[in-house]
């Protein structure tokens, strides 16, 4: 019996992205597996190094063996007070320098093109400077050059990339970990960026989530920091818990029905 195929696609989020991997968990359990992969920013973290065969389980331990400012640098203040250079090199090392086109799930990496103002979504090329450029949060992180173009962080256009997928997937199911919320401390510029950057983001996903035919929206992520993944396992935890009470509501049947 043919089967029907699945896109999947996760949204950006910064460490809350460990959500998508407790997603993922369930969805192996039910014996759910995607066609194809889009994913902006954080989502681009998690589904490339899905889509390159490491389990979500593995994938939490690879994220959280470092804290997440172990994978940035210090800067001249061009186009970002800092440089995300150390998380390039970690996808670089897992994948062994490989391309996404190499991908044993085909994946779709969206970034910004900061010059034309418009979304790209690489299917092609190097995967540790496309996931680098879709990860580049505007003045926080330093601007990726690829090509001549500078690129940023996906979401700030498109942090949902569903309709990436609409033409290459039969069922398309939207994971989204980032809601506004409320934030007490704007204390210092890092945090005023992430916060600016944060509404911007949170404001582009709905018009996507309207080609999704399931969508996992998690709202109580919202008081967990976009930058720490020292409670990576805990947002995990929630993720997977969110993804069992949805699929008991909601179940996916990818199999063609019989005439």
């Amino acid at each position: 019996m043919a089967k029907k195929k699945l896109g999947l696609v996760l949204s950006g989020g910064g460490a809350r992205g460990f959500a998508h991997l407790g997603v993922i968990e369930v969805m192996e359990e039910l014996g759910i597996y995607p066609s194809i992969i889009a994913g902006s920013s954080a989502g681009s973290i998690a589904g490339t190094l899905y889509a390159a065969g490491y389990r979500p389980r593995e994938i939490v331990e690879i994220l959280m063996k470092k804290s997440f400012y172990q994978y940035t640098n210090l800067s001249m203040p061009r186009s970002g007070l800092m440089k995300l250079n150390g998380m390039k090199e970690l996808i670089d090392e897992k994948l062994d320098n490989c391309n996404l086109e190499d991908l044993n799930i085909p994946m779709i990496v969206c970034a910004t093109n900061m010059n034309k103002g418009e979304s790209t979504f690489f299917t092609e090329g190097p995967a540790g400077e496309r996931v680098l450029a879709s990860s580049s949060i505007p003045i926080l992180f330093q601007l990726v050059d690829i090509d001549g173009v500078k690129y940023g962080d996906g979401g700030l256009m498109n942090n949902l990339p569903a309709k990436a997928v609409k033409d290459k997937a039969d069922i398309i199911l939207g994971v989204n970990v980032i809601s506004p919320g409320y934030e007490e401390n704007l204390s210092s510029l890092a945090k005023v960026a992430l916060r600016s950057f944060h509404l911007g983001v949170a404001a582009n996903v709905l018009e996507e989530a309207s080609y999704c035919d399931h969508f996992i929206d998690m709202p109580e992520l919202m008081e967990y920091g976009l930058l720490k993944n020292s409670q990576g396992q805990e947002i995990f935890n929630i993720g997977y818990n969110k993804a069992k009470q949805y699929f008991e509501n909601n179940p996916i049947h990818l199999e063609e029905e019989e005439s």
